[in-house]
C-alpha cells in the first residue's frame, strides 16, 4: 500500500463516520497532507444538499428531457395541464374541463340559481335586456287603462257635500224659487215685453208695450 499511489487504491462506495480521507490541506498556500473523518466530512456538507425526502420530491418532478406531450395527458394539482411551449420548454393550460370558457349566449334574467355548467363566462358578455314583467311593469298597459277609465267624469260615482264644492251653498241661496215669480200674463198685446220686478210682497210682471219700448 505504502507504494501505491491514492489512483491505485480500491474504491470506496460508502462512507462510515470512523473511515478516513485523505486531505490535501491548503493547496493555495503551503500544501500539507492530513486526514479526515467520515464524520466530519459529512458534516462540512451539512445544509449544502438535499435530504433524503427532498431528493425523492426531486426525483419524481418534471424533468428537463421528460415527454411535454405525455406530461399534457394528465391534470396537474393546480388544475392546469404542463403542455410544450414549441420552445423546447412547457407552458401550463387549463385542463378540459372545469375552467374553460364557454362561448353560449348569456342566459336571460330569471331566478336566481348556483348553475351546473364547467365553462367559465367571458367578461365582455351582455345578457338580453330584461322584459316589462321581469322589472315589474305593466307588460299590457292595462294599469294606463284603468287609470283613463277612472280620471273620466262620466264614471265617477258616490255623494259629495256641498260645503266641498267653493260658493256653492251661497249661489244656490240667491237663486230664485219658482214660487218667488208671478205666473206669465195672458193678455197682451204681439210684440209686448213683460219685465220682472220685485215689490215689498215678492215680484210682478210689467208689460211694456212695443211703443213704449
Amino acid at each position: 500500500m505504502a507504494d501505491q499511489k491514492l489512483t491505485q487504491l480500491d474504491a470506496a462506495t460508502t462512507l462510515a463516520d470512523d473511515d478516513l480521507v485523505y486531505v490535501v490541506d491548503d493547496v493555495a498556500g503551503t500544501p500539507g497532507s492530513k486526514k479526515l473523518t467520515g464524520a466530519n466530512l459529512k458534516a462540512s456538507f451539512s445544509g449544502a444538499y438535499a435530504t433524503s425526502a427532498q431528493g425523492a420530491l426531486a426525483d419524481s418532478a418534471v424533468q428537463p428531457g421528460d415527454d411535454a406531450a405525455t406530461l399534457g395527458s394528465g391534470a396537474a394539482a393546480d388544475g392546469h395541464v404542463p403542455t410544450a411551449d414549441g420552445a423546447g420548454g412547457l407552458a401550463f393550460q387549463a385542463p378540459a374541463s372545469g375552467t374553460n370558457v364557454g362561448d353560449a349566449t348569456p342566459q336571460d334574467l330569471g331566478t336566481a340559481a348556483t348553475g351546473v355548467a364547467t365553462d367559465a363566462s367571458r367578461e365582455d358578455h351582455v345578457h338580453a335586456m330584461p322584459t316589462a314583467a321581469q322589472v315589474g311593469a305593466d307588460e299590457d298597459g292595462s294599469a294606463a287603462a284603468a287609470q283613463a277609465f277612472a280620471i273620466q267624469r262620466d264614471n265617477h260615482t258616490g255623494t259629495q257635500a256641498q260645503s266641498t264644492v267653493t260658493d256653492l251653498e251661497s249661489d244656490l241661496a240667491a237663486k230664485l224659487e219658482a214660487g218667488d215669480v208671478a205666473p206669465l200674463p195672458t193678455g197682451g198685446a204681439t210684440g209686448d215685453l213683460f219685465i220682472v220686478r220685485q215689490t215689498a210682497s215678492g215680484f210682478e210682471y210689467v208689460t211694456v208695450t212695443e211703443d213704449e219700448a
